[in-house]
């Protein structure tokens, strides 16, 4: 799919991603790869957020994946925000913000609470079971010859197969810890500055508000402060040219035919 849609192609395409958008489940965000995204060009993404915005009832917006550059989105923002702690930043290149995930919070260590099973809480330990049905039958005085032969049904009884067993799924690749990674940009470098400083300044705050706090904090920087957080980010990439001279984007993957 390369170059910009027809008309005709783009009504059936949109049909065809918009039942991502089920009510049943309440999933309001349409994921689309990055070869079909670039292939809407401007008329295409007009008509893709108008349509959606119609169908979830607010303005819907195009979002790339800040861990996936073939990934986009579809979806209002504002919901992701503030119901699940993500956090929007700018993408360098392109018009649209990339949607970043709210941090890990650290686990905490809880002992369980239970209470152990005992013969005197009404538990019968497995012991105690027959483990022989001849046991049982002299229990209750049972003769077992007195029982008779099978019938011919259960004689000629067709044995049941066990039932197959499902294959085994391929163990799931996992990802390389020693995986070059790409530069941060502007946004990340103050997420990650400011991301300790709002949970110091507010504890139990609840990570979606963290997110909103700091992503409120981003839009209202200006001039000079803003500028200094492009000039660190020039430097990480300088920096980060330097330790890894072949280091490459990764490009956008073929779809599968």
């Amino acid at each position: 799919m390369i170059g910009q849609l027809a008309p005709n192609e783009l009504f059936i395409l949109f049909d065809q991603c918009a039942m991502q958008f089920d009510p049943h489940t309440n999933c309001r965000t349409m994921k689309i790869p990055g070869l079909t995204f670039h292939a809407l060009g401007e008329v295409g993404e007009r008509y893709f957020t108008e349509q959606a915005s119609k169908i979830l009832g607010g303005p819907a917006e195009f979002f790339m994946d800040a861990n996936n550059s073939d990934r986009f989105y579809l979806c209002i923002g504002a919901e992701l925000v503030n119901h699940f702690g993500f956090a929007m930043g700018p993408v360098e290149g392109l018009k649209i913000q990339a949607l970043y995930p709210p941090p890990p919070q650290p686990l905490m260590a809880v002992a369980p609470q239970y209470q152990p099973l005992t013969p005197e809480s009404g538990y019968g330990s497995p012991v105690e079971a027959p483990q022989n049905p001849l046991w049982a039958m002299n229990q209750l005085n049972i003769d077992p010859n007195a029982l008779g032969e099978p019938s011919p049904q259960v004689q000629n009884a067709v044995p049941v197969p066990a039932p197959a067993q499902a294959p085994e799924e391929p163990p799931r690749a996992r990802k390389d810890k020693n995986r070059v990674k790409r530069p941060p940009n502007a946004w990340i470098l103050f997420r990650q500055a400011q991301n300790r400083v709002v949970m110091q300044k507010n504890p139990g705050m609840h990570v979606s508000q963290v997110s909103k706090t700091i992503s409120e904090m981003w839009q209202s920087l200006r001039g000079d402060d803003r500028k200094q957080w492009f000039k660190l980010a020039r430097e990480k990439r300088a920096e980060h040219k330097r330790l890894y001279p072949d280091y490459q984007y990764p490009k956008p993957k073929e779809p599968e035919k």
